[in-house]
């Protein structure tokens, strides 16, 4: 049942991202096997975006955008900044040669890193603050064990929750209202395995 609402939790006509928006990609723990130790093999790749909103004392966390990828290539990156943020929109992501590719796409593109002289708490704080409330909720929430065959379901509840975090009684409504636009989610569609990946690598 968690999962059929978790279906309901993404809108299918949803608007991108705009303005400046900070994007990177962290690393999910894989769940414990018995006494086997988790791996760096075992992590999930997720690429991350959040919009920045002014403030009268600076900036603060606006919308989200979360997805897990295979893996942080290119293709992979570009693709989901694509889908996600606006064109024109002023992308900062830190000083990976990865994200050279964004002003080719049509964006602004804005690097934070400490070899340009930003100091460490600096660099992408709003998206990096995102990453760590995400850890912690499936750390407290879920004991870290979401399969990576599932985890994009559970990114989509983070951002939908995440994103209304200010207005949390519409959130029932919301739900009511995109789950009457989407077609339901069978048993075997919840187990089915993840589809196949149209990107190379």
């Amino acid at each position: 049942m968690l999962q059929k609402l978790r279906s309901a939790m993404v809108a299918p006509e949803r608007s991108q991202l705009f303005g400046v928006v900070e994007v990177d990609e962290t690393l999910i723990g894989a769940p414990f096997r018995g006494r086997k130790e988790r791996t760096a093999r075992d992590k999930a790749v997720v690429v991350g975006a959040v919009e920045l909103r002014p403030t009268k004392k600076g900036t603060q966390p606006g919308r989200i955008r979360l997805r897990h990828v295979p893996s942080s290539s290119k293709p992979r990156l570009m693709a989901f900044v694509k889908d996600s943020i606006e064109r024109g929109a002023l992308v900062v992501t830190d000083g990976h040669e990865t994200y050279d590719a964004v002003e080719a796409l049509g964006y602004e593109h804005g690097i934070e890193s400490t070899s340009l002289g930003d100091a460490q708490k600096d660099v992408l704080k709003h998206l990096h603050l995102v990453f760590a409330n995400l850890k912690t909720w499936l750390e407290g929430t879920h004991h870290g064990r979401v399969s990576k065959k599932h985890l994009q379901r559970y990114l989509d509840e983070f951002t939908f929750r995440f994103n209304r975090r200010h207005s949390p009684q519409a959130a029932f409504q919301t739900i009511l209202g995109i789950a009457a636009k989407v077609s339901p989610r069978t048993y075997a569609q919840v187990y089915a395995d993840e589809p196949a990946d149209p990107l190379p690598f």
